[in-house]
């Protein structure tokens, strides 16, 4: 019986990737949940920049941000690995740049800011 609230099964992938070898590659539940926590993190990081725009009554970006991008890039780049979907992972793979560099530009700022 097929259930439409699963993926297909993890087909070959793209040759550049036949190298991977995932953990639980056959396991549809974990890399269901996986993908659609990391797509979780980035709907709710724009839900939680909204609020915090509101509250601080101007446009801003709060650390959590930041974080929620970087936890929702590698979930969805572990996922895109797994699939071996070779445009999905440089999809995600280099959004690491500028998620840390903002970190890093933030908890500077802080750091000046507290001397």
């Amino acid at each position: 019986m097929h259930n439409p609230f699963l993926l297909a099964a993890a087909n070959t992938g793209h040759p550049a990737l036949q190298w991977l070898s995932m953990p639980l590659r056959d396991n549809e539940w974990v890399w269901n949940a996986i993908a659609a926590v990391g797509m979780f993190m980035f709907f709710t990081r724009f839900l939680v920049q909204w609020l915090y725009s509101e509250k601080m009554k101007e446009s801003k970006v709060p650390a959590i941000f930041w974080w929620q991008s970087l936890l929702g890039a590698l979930l969805m780049l572990l996922y895109a690995l797994r699939q071996r979907d070779l445009w999905f992972t440089l999809g995600y793979l280099f959004t690491f740049i500028p998620y840390s560099r903002n970190l890093v530009l933030m908890y500077r700022k802080r750091g000046q800011a507290h001397a």
